[in-house]
């Protein structure tokens, strides 16, 4: 009984491992990029929400405090850092709809690598928010 018992020498190959971590990383590279698009898409939609409501909102004197011309844009710029200099945004009141300000930001997607694996929904985040222009309250004689 001295022969050689191959059968009992099972393992796992160098290859299914090296294959195994490539799949472990490429899962945890597309989890990581899903979470920084989803994080950059709620940071855009809250400071257009935010600037949107900002725009729209009546000063304490009766009359409009915010409006487009009030600065809109380079809030936002500032408030979304490096991404926000690259970002389209447009503050405009609405023609269809007159007492209304809506902020649109636009820009690219900081996941790119989800774009290159071919996920075309995510290579672009743009959000809007409309907000109606507050009223001033009439004076009660």
């Amino acid at each position: 009984m001295g022969g050689v018992r191959w059968w009992e020498e099972r393992g796992s190959s160098s290859l299914a491992s090296v294959f195994g971590v490539m799949m472990f990383l490429g899962l945890l590279l597309v989890a990581t990029q899903v979470l920084v698009h989803l994080y950059a898409t709620s940071m855009v939609t809250a400071v257009a929400f935010d600037e949107a409501r900002r725009a729209s909102a009546a000063g304490a004197d009766g009359t409009v405090r915010g409006g487009c011309d009030a600065g809109v844009e380079p809030r936002v710029r500032s408030r979304l850092g490096r991404w926000g200099a690259s970002a389209s945004v447009e503050c405009r009141a609405s023609s269809s709809d007159p007492g209304t300000v809506t902020v649109r930001v636009t820009g690219p997607s900081p996941a790119r690598s989800l774009a290159a694996l071919g996920v075309v929904a995510v290579s672009d985040i743009d959000r809007s928010a409309t907000f109606r222009t507050e009223v001033p309250p009439a004076d009660d004689p």
